[in-house]
């Protein structure tokens, strides 16, 4: 990015007879951004599992920042030089160079855990009653549906 940079300066200066305008200058901005912004980086090279920017991570196994251990974050860039993503922390904004050995791709239930239930679930065995399973208790549920099922198509002919 540095250098098409440096080209798009050169070749400014080269075009123009002394200092750029403000416009002209803005104009130049511009062009570095958008050429700097379809510059690939190197973060598939040698790792068919890359990850893309917006990913959730939380950092561990670090050696030299041991507090941002379990600390979350998300993709932001990646740094040629060093090999390393860029990753924007949410505790606070600051944004960290890390390598991906250090990161853990998030999940959603790691990011959305489920809500804990109030009490125990019924078990598959005690058919929600505490009892057996047995034939009866099935019929009855059976029957229960079908009076619901018999009242909603009553009141769906209704509307």
């Amino acid at each position: 990015a540095n250098t098409v940079a440096a080209s798009l300066r050169r070749t400014a200066s080269a075009m123009t007879s002394g200092p750029l305008s403000a416009e002209e200058a803005e104009a130049l901005r511009q062009m570095q951004e958008e050429a700097s912004s379809r510059l690939p980086d190197r973060r598939s090279d040698g790792d068919p599992e890359w990850l893309a920017n917006g990913a959730q991570v939380e950092l561990h196994s670090l050696q030299k920042a041991q507090a941002l251990n379990g600390q979350r974050g998300e993709i932001v860039g990646f740094d040629d030089k060093q090999l390393r993503y860029r990753v924007k922390l949410h505790s606070d904004g600051s944004v960290k160079v890390v390598a991906k050995k250090n990161m853990k791709v998030l999940t959603y239930q790691d990011i959305f855990p489920p809500a804990p239930s109030p009490g125990p679930a019924p078990s598959a065995s005690s058919g929600g009653s505490g009892g057996p399973v047995t034939r009866a208790v099935v019929l009855k549920a059976l029957e229960r549906l079908h009076r619901d099922v018999l009242a909603l198509q009553q009141r769906i002919a209704v509307r």
